[in-house]
């Protein structure tokens, strides 16, 4: 099962959130999405983390580069670029809308 959550407002983004941390708790395995309102662009990134070590994450942004929810977990490049099409679609926006700075897996934990 996968869930696919659509927000058309902030009141329902924060909602939206605090159910994929719910989905989560219950099936740790379970893959939910949230496409934030106002999603426009998608950057796929490495985050630097101290406990967790290196990991892939989606930043998905609005029109003014404000961060609207930030996706982790991510194993594989290809499988950021999968997620933010499927972002990008659900939300409206066109794949050209998609950047990243990373294009392989270097010392990445996931």
């Amino acid at each position: 099962m996968f869930i696919i959550i659509r927000t058309n407002s902030d009141k329902e983004t924060k909602i939206a959130q605090a159910a994929k941390e719910f989905f989560q708790v219950l099936d740790p395995g379970m893959p939910v999405m949230v496409v934030p309102y106002g999603a426009e662009y998608c950057f796929i990134t490495i985050e630097e983390d101290a406990e967790d070590g290196n990991q892939l994450i989606v930043i998905i942004q609005n029109e003014s580069g404000d961060d609207l929810e930030i996706a982790k977990g991510f194993d594989e490049v290809a499988h950021c670029w999968n997620y933010a099409r499927m972002v990008a679609k659900v939300a409206g926006f066109s794949e050209d809308n998609i950047d990243a700075d990373v294009f392989d897996l270097p010392q990445c934990s996931n």
